[in-house]
């Protein structure tokens, strides 16, 4: 019987060290993000949020722990030509919990030459983006769920008389949920949505 509570035990340790290993995270984070989504199903039943495509995939090749995710926004109807890309630098912090630090691409041609999931990382691409001091996040893990939420008004943003800005980002599943939104001086929302982030579903390619 002794032998038996001992092997539970050991069982019940050895799950949760592995649970809790960042990198162990960091890499099933990365395999269950990479990938296109649509927020279609949130436009449709809300009129207030746009029919907008994601494509998020890993870029360059390192030879530490860290990864790194490019974020590719673009309307559906053009999916083509995205509005908006984001460069996401992330790497095993501490127990249970990722780094994600941020940067804003300032030569977004000269950058893109640099891009490709089949390069090896090199310092090239530092020449055309910087980190957004102040506004990385710490992806944690609860059950089934990946979450990072802003928890200050330290991160600089001017867009649209913003001067910060704040980001959640939760991953259920085969769900990305974003929100993004600036604040003034005076703490008020000055871009964003008011009620909440958008709600992305997974594409999957059909099989032939």
């Amino acid at each position: 019987m002794k032998k038996i509570i001992l092997l539970s035990l050991l069982i019940i340790i050895a799950g949760t060290a592995h649970a809790d290993n960042p990198e162990i995270l960091l890499n099933q984070f990365m395999n269950k993000i990479t990938g296109s989504y649509s927020s279609y199903e949130q436009a449709a039943a809300d009129s207030y949020y746009i029919d907008l495509h994601l494509n998020v995939k890993e870029i360059w090749k390192t030879e530490d722990s860290s990864r790194w995710l490019l974020l590719q926004t673009s309307f559906s109807s053009d999916t083509l030509y995205p509005y908006k890309n984001q460069l996401f630098h992330l790497y095993p912090y501490a127990l249970n919990l990722i780094r994600i630090d941020i940067y804003s691409i300032s030569e977004k041609k000269a950058f893109f030459k640099t891009v490709d999931s089949s390069l090896a990382f090199d310092t090239t691409f530092l020449e055309y983006v910087s980190i957004s001091a102040n506004c990385e996040l710490y992806l944690n893990h609860i059950k089934s769920t990946f979450a990072a939420y802003s928890k200050s008004d330290k991160c600089p943003n001017n867009l649209r008389g913003a001067s910060y800005a704040n980001t959640d980002i939760e991953l259920d599943g085969d769900e990305l949920y974003i929100w993004e939104r600036g604040y003034n001086s005076k703490d008020e929302q000055v871009w964003g949505p008011l009620n909440g982030g958008y709600i992305f579903k997974k594409l999957f390619k059909r099989k032939k």
